[in-house]
Protein backbone atom coordinates (compact mmCIF):
# COMPACT_ATOMS: atom_id res chain seq x y z
CA UNK A 1 0.00 0.00 0.00
CA UNK A 2 1.50 3.33 -0.93
CA UNK A 3 1.77 6.01 1.92
CA UNK A 4 2.32 9.62 1.30
CA UNK A 5 4.12 9.54 4.43
CA UNK A 6 7.89 8.99 5.41
CA UNK A 7 8.65 6.32 7.63
CA UNK A 8 9.71 8.76 10.23
CA UNK A 9 6.87 10.89 10.25
CA UNK A 10 3.82 10.98 12.67
CA UNK A 11 0.52 12.76 11.70
CA UNK A 12 -2.04 13.66 14.70
CA UNK A 13 -5.32 14.24 14.20
CA UNK A 14 -7.72 16.07 17.05
CA UNK A 15 -11.32 17.35 17.39
CA UNK A 16 -10.96 20.42 18.87
CA UNK A 17 -14.69 21.33 19.82
CA UNK A 18 -17.76 21.06 18.04
CA UNK A 19 -19.08 24.13 16.39
CA UNK A 20 -22.36 25.19 17.81
CA UNK A 21 -25.11 27.40 16.18
CA UNK A 22 -29.06 28.26 17.23
CA UNK A 23 -29.56 25.35 15.25
CA UNK A 24 -27.19 22.71 16.94
CA UNK A 25 -27.00 24.82 20.07
CA UNK A 26 -26.28 21.99 22.98
CA UNK A 27 -24.17 18.81 20.40
CA UNK A 28 -23.36 20.96 17.43
CA UNK A 29 -24.88 17.61 15.72
CA UNK A 30 -28.33 18.37 14.43
CA UNK A 31 -30.51 15.42 12.82
CA UNK A 32 -31.48 16.14 9.07
CA UNK A 33 -33.41 12.64 8.35
CA UNK A 34 -35.36 10.31 10.57
CA UNK A 35 -36.82 7.66 8.22
CA UNK A 36 -38.07 3.87 8.50
CA UNK A 37 -39.70 1.07 6.76
CA UNK A 38 -40.86 -2.11 7.10
CA UNK A 39 -39.14 -5.30 5.32
CA UNK A 40 -42.65 -6.81 3.80
CA UNK A 41 -41.29 -10.32 3.57
CA UNK A 42 -39.75 -10.89 7.25
CA UNK A 43 -42.85 -10.38 9.86
CA UNK A 44 -42.06 -7.54 12.24
CA UNK A 45 -38.35 -6.36 10.68
CA UNK A 46 -37.60 -2.71 9.35
CA UNK A 47 -35.08 -0.45 8.79
CA UNK A 48 -34.37 3.08 10.15
CA UNK A 49 -31.65 5.53 8.79
CA UNK A 50 -30.77 8.37 10.83
CA UNK A 51 -28.72 11.35 8.97
CA UNK A 52 -26.99 13.94 10.85
CA UNK A 53 -25.15 17.04 10.27
CA UNK A 54 -21.71 17.40 12.79
CA UNK A 55 -19.93 20.58 12.30
CA UNK A 56 -16.65 20.87 14.28
CA UNK A 57 -13.39 22.59 14.24
CA UNK A 58 -10.59 19.96 13.78
CA UNK A 59 -6.35 20.07 13.49
CA UNK A 60 -3.81 17.66 11.98
CA UNK A 61 -0.48 17.76 12.68
CA UNK A 62 2.80 16.22 11.47
CA UNK A 63 6.06 15.17 13.44
CA UNK A 64 9.45 13.78 12.91
CA UNK A 65 9.69 10.24 14.92
CA UNK A 66 13.89 10.55 15.66
CA UNK A 67 15.41 7.45 17.33
CA UNK A 68 18.26 8.16 19.66
CA UNK A 69 18.73 4.78 21.22
CA UNK A 70 17.72 1.33 21.16
CA UNK A 71 14.19 2.02 23.10
CA UNK A 72 14.43 5.81 23.19
CA UNK A 73 12.01 8.11 20.78
CA UNK A 74 11.75 11.75 20.88
CA UNK A 75 9.34 13.62 18.62
CA UNK A 76 9.56 16.37 16.92
CA UNK A 77 6.89 19.09 15.65
CA UNK A 78 7.50 20.13 12.04
CA UNK A 79 4.86 22.68 11.53
CA UNK A 80 1.66 24.12 13.76
CA UNK A 81 -1.55 22.14 14.00
CA UNK A 82 -3.37 23.54 11.09
CA UNK A 83 -7.09 23.84 11.90
CA UNK A 84 -9.93 23.76 9.93
CA UNK A 85 -14.18 23.59 10.11
CA UNK A 86 -15.72 20.57 9.03
CA UNK A 87 -19.14 19.98 8.32
CA UNK A 88 -19.55 15.81 8.44
CA UNK A 89 -23.26 14.09 6.90
CA UNK A 90 -23.14 10.53 9.11
CA UNK A 91 -25.85 8.36 7.90
CA UNK A 92 -26.44 6.11 11.30
CA UNK A 93 -28.82 2.81 10.98
CA UNK A 94 -30.82 0.64 12.86
CA UNK A 95 -31.90 -2.74 11.81
CA UNK A 96 -35.21 -4.48 13.53
CA UNK A 97 -35.27 -8.57 12.68
CA UNK A 98 -38.54 -10.13 14.23
CA UNK A 99 -38.95 -7.48 16.90
CA UNK A 100 -35.50 -8.15 17.52
CA UNK A 101 -33.60 -4.30 18.00
CA UNK A 102 -29.84 -4.06 16.70
CA UNK A 103 -27.63 -1.92 17.86
CA UNK A 104 -27.28 2.02 16.04
CA UNK A 105 -24.49 1.44 13.51
CA UNK A 106 -22.60 3.86 11.04
CA UNK A 107 -23.77 2.85 7.50
CA UNK A 108 -21.71 5.55 6.15
CA UNK A 109 -20.99 8.96 5.09
CA UNK A 110 -23.77 11.16 2.35
CA UNK A 111 -23.15 14.34 0.25
CA UNK A 112 -25.84 16.59 0.55
CA UNK A 113 -27.97 17.30 -2.80
CA UNK A 114 -27.73 20.95 -4.00
CA UNK A 115 -30.04 22.87 -6.38
CA UNK A 116 -28.22 22.13 -9.40
CA UNK A 117 -28.49 18.58 -8.67
CA UNK A 118 -31.98 18.74 -9.13
CA UNK A 119 -31.77 19.05 -13.24
CA UNK A 120 -30.13 15.61 -13.10
CA UNK A 121 -32.03 12.82 -14.76
CA UNK A 122 -32.46 10.86 -11.23
CA UNK A 123 -34.31 13.57 -9.72
CA UNK A 124 -36.52 14.63 -12.29
CA UNK A 125 -40.02 13.25 -11.03
CA UNK A 126 -42.58 11.61 -13.53
CA UNK A 127 -39.66 9.72 -15.68
CA UNK A 128 -40.70 5.95 -16.53
CA UNK A 129 -37.02 4.02 -15.83
CA UNK A 130 -36.14 3.64 -19.84
CA UNK A 131 -36.54 7.87 -20.22
CA UNK A 132 -34.40 8.39 -17.37
CA UNK A 133 -31.71 6.35 -18.22
CA UNK A 134 -31.84 7.66 -21.81
CA UNK A 135 -31.75 11.33 -20.22
CA UNK A 136 -28.58 10.41 -18.09
CA UNK A 137 -27.16 8.74 -21.34
CA UNK A 138 -27.58 11.76 -23.62
CA UNK A 139 -26.32 13.85 -20.45
CA UNK A 140 -22.73 11.98 -20.37
CA UNK A 141 -22.12 11.59 -24.35
CA UNK A 142 -23.27 15.34 -24.20
CA UNK A 143 -19.82 16.05 -22.08
CA UNK A 144 -17.42 14.02 -24.33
Amino acid sequence: MYSAFAKDEKVSWSLDKYNRTPATLLTGIRVLSDRATQIPEIPDSGVRQVVVRITSRQSTGKSKVVKTGKSEVSVESTAPPKQQDCTEYIVLQKLRWYGEDEDWRIWGHATPTTVEDLANPMFVSGLTFAERMAAMKEQFEGKK
